[in-house]
């Protein structure tokens, strides 16, 4: 178990415009993987439209994956706290 009771949160920066100082600022604030080589971010970026049943994936998103990686809920931009409580108290 996490230390968030189970969740983790981590940033995973796939716009290809952030360099990576721009990135080491933000991990400042938030647990972000700062150190992907770019080809990884790439991959993961080409990918997400699919798991994420979209055409595009919009920057910044939010993905939220279950403990076998599956997406359970996807959203543009941040989500409300409202937003994620429901999905825990709707057992995804």
């Amino acid at each position: 178990m996490t230390e968030n009771g189970g969740v983790d949160f981590i940033g995973f920066p796939l716009d290809p415009k952030e360099s990576p100082q721009t990135l080491k600022s933000y991990e400042e604030q938030n647990d972000l993987l700062t150190d992907l080589p770019d080809a990884a971010r790439a991959q993961t970026y080409q990918g997400l439209p699919q798991l994420m049943d979209a055409q595009e994936v919009p920057l910044p998103a939010t993905v939220i994956t279950e403990s076998q990686d599956r997406v359970v809920w996807y959203c543009a931009g941040a989500p409300a706290g409202s937003e994620v409580r429901k999905l825990f108290e709707d057992g995804n």
